[in-house]
């Protein structure tokens, strides 16, 4: 995940989304409809068919659990 997403979720990639802080629903979510073809992305299509149920909920509850914060300068 880290590759396009960032170490911690935050990417510096204009072509994939900070996955950090997102709901865990959400992100089960997202990462289903990758599996099943319903959300199409060739990369994000071949990574998530390989995931487990256990698989995607683990990396739900983890990049969910990962808190922002944001600070005015």
């Amino acid at each position: 995940c880290q590759v396009c997403h960032g170490q911690m979720g935050l990417t510096g990639n204009p072509g994939a989304p900070h996955l950090a802080g997102q709901p865990m629903i959400y992100l089960v979510e997202q990462l289903n409809l990758f599996r099943s073809g319903k959300r199409d992305n060739a990369v994000m299509n071949v990574i998530a068919q390989r995931l487990t149920d256990q698989e995607i909920s683990d990396l739900a509850a983890w990049y969910s659990s990962v808190e922002i914060e944001l600070k005015n300068k």
